[in-house]
């Protein structure tokens, strides 16, 4: 019997102590980590924001010759960027384009990156 009463202490000890750590948590600790959360929240959303506002809107089905395009005009590829842009036109400088596979021999673009962008460009 005095075996079963201190198990049973023990027991309504360890239970005690996981509630009274699982309250401290809630209390305290994920307080702060909401917060914390939050605030990195609002600070991507903030760059989302950035992002979308300093890139040009990509329009559908716009067909855009390689050989003459702006910067601009090829930042409306997929998976195009200002530096990439940068890229094409400097190879092209080099080296004109005599079909539009050979944009995959500029740096960066492959075989996923061409067969995206195949459908909207033309020489």
């Amino acid at each position: 019997m005095y075996v079963i009463s201190q198990f049973r202490k023990i027991l309504s000890f360890c239970i005690l102590l996981v509630i009274v750590s699982t309250l401290y948590n809630f209390l305290y600790v994920d307080r702060d980590f909401i917060a914390k959360k939050q605030k990195l929240s609002n600070k991507a959303y903030q760059d989302i924001i950035r992002e979308m506002q300093s890139k040009p809107l990509k329009r559908k089905f716009e067909i855009i010759s390689i050989q003459t395009a702006s910067k601009e005009e090829l930042m409306h590829l997929p998976r195009i960027g200002p530096k990439m842009a940068e890229r094409i036109i400097s190879y092209r400088n080099m080296h004109p384009f005599k079909r539009i596979s050979d944009l995959k021999k500029v740096k960066g673009i492959g075989d996923k990156t061409f067969k995206k962008m195949k459908k909207l460009i033309k020489l």
